[in-house]
C-alpha cells in the first residue's frame, strides 16, 4: 500500500470521527486531521498549489472554530455547595474543586456553568444530559458507580458518624455522601437536610438524631455543637471525586487525564494546600 492510498483510507474514517464527535473541540480536533490528510493527498497526487491553498483554509476555519466555540461552548456543572471544596464567595464561587473544574473548562476552551442543588438531585441531572459533571465532594454511591461514569479520585476523605445522646432527637437524613433513595429506603421518609447548611443548622439546634458526614463537612460542623453527639470515624478510606454524565465519556477520558496531570506536576497538591492547609 503507498503512503497516497493509506491516506486516501483514513480520510473517510477521520471525516466519521469528526462528525460523531458531541463535544465542539472533538469535531473541530477531527477536522483539523481532515485538512491536514487532504493537503497530504493533494501534495502526493503532485498538486503542492492546491495543497497550500487546503492547508491555508483549513487553518483560518479552525481558527474560526475555535474561537467560536471559546465563545459559545459550556461545561454545565452541578452540585452541593461544600466548604473549602465548592462554595459561593460573594457571587463568585471559589474552592478546591471550583479551581480544578475552572483549569480543566479553561483546557477545553469552554466557559464554565455552576448550578447549586441538593446533593440527591446531582444523579437525576446527569442521568438525563442536562449537566456534565456533579461536584460538591462527591463520595459515589452504588447507584451512581453503576449508571455514571466515576472520575479517579483527587482526594482521600472518611466518613463520621455522628449520633446523638439523647434518645429524643429526631432522625434525620444521612447528608453528603448517600443517595436519597438510600434514605428513603432506611427511614421512608425523604431527607429535610436536603442542603449542608440545614445539616449544621440541626445539629446546632439539637434537633439531628443521628447522621453521616465525610471529612471536609465534619471539619466544618460547629464542634461547640458536638459535644452532645458521640462522633466515630469509620476505617475505611475513601476518595473524593467527581461524576460525569455517561453520555460524556470523552469529557471523562479527558477529566481523568487533567487530574492526573495535575497531580504529576505536584499543582494539585498546591491546590489542595490553599484550601486545606
Amino acid at each position: 500500500m503507498t503512503t497516497l492510498q493509506g491516506l486516501l483510507l483514513l480520510l473517510p474514517i477521520i471525516a466519521i470521527f469528526a462528525l460523531t464527535r458531541r463535544r465542539p473541540l472533538g469535531a473541530i480536533l477531527g477536522m483539523g486531521v481532515f485538512s491536514l490528510l487532504l493537503a497530504g493527498v493533494y501534495l502526493l497526487s503532485h498538486a503542492p498549489d492546491v495543497a497550500l491553498v487546503e492547508v491555508a483554509v483549513g487553518a483560518a476555519f479552525l481558527a474560526f472554530y475555535i474561537l467560536a466555540v471559546r465563545k459559545k461552548g459550556k461545561l454545565m456543572v452541578i452540585g452541593d455547595e461544600t466548604p473549602y471544596l465548592f462554595y459561593r464567595k460573594g457571587e463568585d464561587v471559589a474552592g478546591l474543586e471550583y479551581e480544578i473544574l475552572r483549569g480543566f473548562a479553561d483546557k477545553l476552551g469552554l466557559d464554565l456553568e455552576i448550578l447549586f442543588v441538593p446533593r440527591q438531585q446531582v444523579h437525576k441531572w446527569l442521568i438525563s444530559e442536562d449537566a456534565d459533571i456533579g461536584a460538591g465532594g462527591v463520595i459515589p454511591t452504588t447507584s451512581e458507580k453503576s449508571n455514571l461514569l466515576i472520575s479517579d479520585g483527587y482526594l482521600k476523605t472518611r466518613l463520621f458518624h455522628i449520633s446523638s445522646r439523647s434518645v429524643d432527637g429526631r432522625v434525620a437524613g444521612i447528608s453528603g455522601s448517600h443517595a436519597l433513595e438510600e434514605i428513603e429506603n432506611k427511614n421512608g421518609m425523604a431527607d429535610p437536610y436536603a442542603y449542608f447548611s440545614d445539616l449544621c443548622a440541626g445539629i446546632d439546634h439539637g434537633e439531628i438524631a443521628n447522621c453521616s458526614v465525610d471529612l471536609v463537612r465534619f471539619i466544618a460542623l460547629d464542634h461547640q455543637a458536638l459535644t452532645n453527639y458521640d462522633i466515630k470515624r469509620d476505617s475505611e478510606d475513601l476518595c473524593y471525586v467527581f461524576t460525569v454524565s455517561p453520555g460524556e465519556k470523552e469529557i471523562y477520558e479527558e477529566l481523568n487525564t487533567y487530574i492526573k496531570r495535575l497531580r504529576s506536576s505536584g499543582e494539585l497538591d498546591t491546590i489542595i494546600a490553599r484550601y486545606l492547609g
